[in-house]
């Protein structure tokens, strides 16, 4: 009787000591898991209201325009329309114009499109600012845990900023990819004028007009609203020429030193010549 007690005891203490040197001594294994994409959300704002995404917050500051085809009338296209937005992520801070119909903006590793306009357009009828809702998609472009490299644009943007400011950029022309062109009916008065701090300003045949700019990656280009002074001009092409700058989304130089903005889904071309 007292073998076999001694021998439960000692099955006992094997048993004790195999349990605690499992939990002490043997590390937990490190999941060798690949980084998580974050899902892609939707944030619906009033004009005035801010929504968040992880460490990105949106501002609808107003909206601009309307310019969607009235849900009571048969259009050939949709329509857009175009809101003005401040986006903040850590130090990183960007105020634009946003058209719905343009490709995803992309900024701090995010892409917001509007993918929502409430309510629904009708003929006739004026939709005051407080009434518009618009939906933001929201998608990251990196994974969780996955370090942002906030400078390795930075030699890329100096050097266009470099090119771009100390110099009047002339209007020479605009190309469309159906091969239609707009020329100044006065040439050499609308230009630009960037500086090196974010801040452009512009002539036409009319107002002058100021606002910001901010260089993306790969070439890219978002503009802040355009403040312009209001004298009416008839005739004037003012409107064809800041329309197209401020959807302008691209920017490069050619071989011959002309600056060059590309339109949306590569549409067209507004060329300058230095002055």
């Amino acid at each position: 009787m007292k073998n076999i007690i001694l021998a439960i005891l000692g099955i006992a203490l094997v048993v004790f000591l195999v349990i605690n040197s499992k939990r002490d001594g043997a590390p937990e294994k490190v999941s060798d898991e690949a980084p998580r994409v974050m899902a892609p959300e939707e944030v619906a704002l009033a004009v005035g209201e801010t929504g968040s995404f992880s460490n990105l917050s949106i501002t609808l500051n107003q909206f601009v325009a309307d310019y969607r085809c009235p849900v009571d009338v048969q259009c050939i296209e949709a329509g857009a329309v175009v809101v003005n937005i401040t986006l903040k992520a850590g130090e990183e801070e960007l105020t634009l114009n946003k058209p719905s119909d343009e490709v995803p903006l992309e900024f701090a590793g995010y892409k917001i499109s509007i993918v929502d306009t409430n309510p629904p357009a009708m003929s006739g009828k004026v939709i005051d600012q407080k009434d518009y809702v618009v939906t933001f998609f929201i998608e990251p472009t990196i994974t969780v845990g996955e370090k942002i490299d906030e400078d390795k644009n930075m030699p890329e943007k100096n050097e266009i900023i470099s090119k771009l400011s100390g110099t009047t950029w002339v209007w020479e022309k605009t190309i469309m990819n159906d091969d239609s062109t707009t020329v100044p009916k006065k040439p050499g008065v609308f230009a630009l004028d960037f500086s090196a701090d974010g801040k452009v300003s512009g002539t036409t045949d009319c107002n002058g007009f100021g606002g910001s700019y901010t260089l993306g990656a790969d070439n890219t280009i978002a503009w802040g609203p355009f403040m312009s002074t209001l004298m009416y001009c008839d005739g004037s092409q003012e409107a064809v020429f800041t329309k197209s700058v401020s959807e302008s989304n691209s920017v490069f130089f050619t071989e011959e030193g002309d600056l060059v903005l590309l339109l949306p889904y590569d549409s067209g071309s507004v060329i300058f010549k230095k002055k």
